[in-house]
């Protein structure tokens, strides 16, 4: 049925567009080419914000 195909689709589009967020997301923090583009002071917070998405998402 067209349900079960969108939440099939859904389903893929969602693991998609979090590998491009861990991509894009381990890229700024890189040391190649990577750049945080907010204040300084914002650095550490920001750090631990994605360190705990990360745990976040691979907790299972």
């Amino acid at each position: 049925t067209q349900a079960e195909f969108n939440t099939q689709l859904s389903t893929i589009r969602a693991a998609v567009e979090h590998a491009i967020a861990h991509l894009k997301t381990w890229r700024m923090l890189s040391e190649e080419g990577g750049r945080y583009r907010s204040p300084i002071h914002k650095y550490p917070s920001m750090l631990k914000a994605v360190i705990g998405l990360y745990f976040f998402t691979t907790y299972e």
